[in-house]
């Protein structure tokens, strides 16, 4: 809530009061005094401006009405330069306290910001109006993106009388730092930001022009054929503590020196989309077991679920990612013994026999088989809602008789569903603070439709709060409920009939080197069934994320 009101109460002020914002010498002395207070050693006082936004808001205002229209491009470009800054900086304190700008689901290219009367993304305002409309390379060395990696912040703001002395100066500065270019003279070969990566058509159309554009302002010439690679970005947050600070915060978690979190290192949300080019490869395996007591004071029965799920998802763009599910099952049941939970790991391939054929009861079935598989699509329907995404996957029915029933005489045992199955799942993240997050996920099932199917409808809800106790790690808790309606259209003979289950659990994720993620959950059920003795779950799960 605080976060809402922190923006909310200017716009209301600005409406109510009819501003004019001027883009003049007070305006600009203004943004002086404010990265003058905030900015000490090339770092950023966030946590101070999170206890104090006045001048923040108020620097704000003027940002987001600025009239352009009769200035000069080179009082155009200063003001862009200022308004990325700023932004960056009023995006950081509005989720504060966070370790890097990754932690924030579409940062960059979802979130809007209202600059000089029109709304776009800190990549919009970057690439479609800095880049596009300047073709200036020195803008990479004035633009900061609160990361530790980009050329450092200065306590002052660019203005338009002096830009090109400070652009000059930034770059000068920059590509004289040995952590910034990185020059092995006795090797001939020099390690150079990300940036020039990034950016390359902005500076030359090979290796050689590029090395030129940098030698432009470099004390040391680098030789011409030196071999070029890239470090790693490092996109930990650029902010410090300032003395005097309230102590209570200081104290709090927030204040703890921070972990890295570079290009190595970032945290996974379920809820974000991957930009263009990239991709992940899930692979989660999950083994349900249930024990039963029918009736009886022991358990005396038992399923036994391993379920196998390989997921693709590659990004078409930052709003829509697409993909395909595949799955692969192993079942095993018996209705007179309780069988180890890990019986069908050995994959068996069973009849089943009856024991009882007048309520159809099975005795010692399994099946082993890829069951279903489909395309899915993901997205996010709110531009300025990035941590708010919506996917929907198509599971279509592989093989016949997936649930055992078509002829009760030559019983199969189900395995999966016959008909197709169509889930829309709605994912949420939220960043707590630095250490903490909450993850929700609500789904809307139909399962088994086709033709002269008994579809079932599900709506399962999950909640799943995390604890991050360093980029790397994650540990987190569930709870999940999950109506369950069968028959929601039945036959003539069919029987609509509803079966609610919920579990709970504890996991925990660990992330190598930003591509190989592994998970393990266990969690236990909580059923509703008098047969049911104990249900429980363990799960494994392997990602590889190319970004």
């Amino acid at each position: 809530m605080k976060k809402v009101i922190f923006f909310i109460l200017p716009f209301v002020y600005q409406l109510v009061t009819c501003q004019n914002f001027e883009l003049n010498s007070s305006f600009y002395k203004q943004m002086d005094n404010f990265f003058g207070e905030v900015v000490s050693n090339n770092r950023v006082d966030y946590l101070y401006l999170k206890q104090n936004p006045a001048d923040l808001i108020e620097i704000t205002k003027t940002i987001d009405n600025a009239q352009l229209g009769d200035k000069s491009n080179t009082e155009r470009l200063a003001f862009y330069i200022n308004a990325y800054n700023i932004t960056v900086i009023k995006s950081i304190v509005l989720n504060y306290p966070l370790q890097s700008s990754e932690e924030v689901p579409g940062f960059f290219d979802q979130i809007e910001h209202k600059i000089a009367g029109k709304y776009m993304t800190l990549n919009d305002l970057e690439n479609e109006v800095i880049r596009n409309q300047f073709k200036d390379p020195r803008i990479h060395f004035a633009l900061v993106c609160g990361a530790n990696g980009c050329p450092p912040i200065i306590d002052k703001c660019y203005r338009p009388e002096s830009l090109e002395q400070q652009l000059d100066g930034q770059t000068t500065i920059a590509l004289n730092n040995p952590s910034f270019i990185k020059y092995n003279s006795g090797e001939n070969a020099v390690s150079i930001s990300k940036i020039f990566d990034w950016y390359s058509k902005d500076f030359g159309k090979n290796d050689g022009e590029l090395i030129q554009y940098i030698n432009q302002y470099r004390n040391e010439a680098i030789n011409g054929k030196s071999k070029i690679s890239y470090y790693d970005y490092d996109w930990s947050l650029n902010g410090k503590l300032k003395a005097g600070s309230n102590a209570i915060a200081e104290n709090s978690s927030s204040a703890a020196p921070s972990p890295a979190n570079t290009d190595e290192t970032f945290r996974y949300f379920v809820s974000a989309l991957y930009k263009k080019g990239q991709y992940e490869l899930n692979l989660f395996n999950n083994l349900y077991h249930e024990k039963r007591r029918n009736g009886q004071p022991e358990f005396n029965s038992s399923s036994t679920f391993f379920s196998s799920l390989f997921q693709f998802l590659y990004g078409i763009n930052p709003r829509v990612n697409v993909g395909f599910d595949a799955r692969f099952r192993s079942v095993a049941g018996n209705s007179f013994e309780v069988d180890s939970p890990f019986e069908v790991l050995k994959f068996p391939n069973t009849q089943a026999t009856y024991q009882d054929s007048s309520r159809f009861v099975l005795d010692n079935y399994s099946r082993i088989g890829l069951t279903a598989a489909g395309p899915k699509i993901k997205y996010t329907p709110f531009k300025k809602q990035g941590n708010i995404s919506i996917q929907h996957t198509l599971y279509i029915p592989l093989g016949n008789d997936l649930d055992g029933g078509k002829d009760f005489q030559d019983e199969k045992g189900y395995i999966d569903w016959n008909g197709f199955q169509l889930w829309t799942q709605i994912f949420y993240d939220q960043q707590l603070n630095s250490l903490f997050s909450i993850f929700v996920e609500a789904d809307l099932n139909f399962e088994n439709v086709g033709k002269d199917q008994a579809i079932q409808f599900s709506t399962p809800l999950s909640i799943i709060p995390s604890y991050f106790p360093n980029n790397e790690t994650t540990i987190y808790g569930i709870i999940n409920s999950s109506p369950v309606w069968f028959n929601l259209i039945p036959g003539d003979d069919g029987v609509r009939s509803f079966n609610p289950f919920s579990q709970y659990g504890l996991g925990i994720k660990y992330l190598f080197a930003d591509k190989l993620q592994i998970e393990g959950l266990v969690t236990t059920f909580i059923n509703s069934g008098s047969d049911v003795g104990r249900a429980a779950t363990y799960n494994i799960g392997i990602r590889y994320i190319v970004r």
